[in-house]
C-alpha cells in the first residue's frame, strides 16, 4: 500500500472519530438538558441591571462638548 494512501486513511478515519465524538456530546447534552454541549455557559451569572450600565444624558452631553 502507497504511504500516502495510508496517511490519507488515517486523517480520515481520524476526522471521522471527531465528528462521532462531537454529535455525541452534542446529542446527550440536550437529553440532559444542557443544550449547549456542556460549556458551562447556561450557568454563567445574570448580567448586572442594565440602568446601571448606561450614561446619563447629562454626562452624555458633558462628554459630547468637550
Amino acid at each position: 500500500m502507497n504511504w500516502q494512501l495510508t496517511v490519507a486513511l488515517a486523517f480520515v478515519a481520524l476526522a471521522s472519530v471527531y465528528l462521532a465524538r462531537r454529535a455525541y456530546r452534542s446529542w446527550s447534552a440536550a437529553t440532559r438538558g444542557d443544550g449547549c454541549g456542556g460549556c458551562g455557559c447556561a450557568a454563567a451569572p445574570a448580567p448586572r441591571d442594565q440602568s446601571q450600565r448606561r450614561i446619563s444624558l447629562s454626562r452624555y452631553m458633558v462628554r459630547r462638548q468637550q
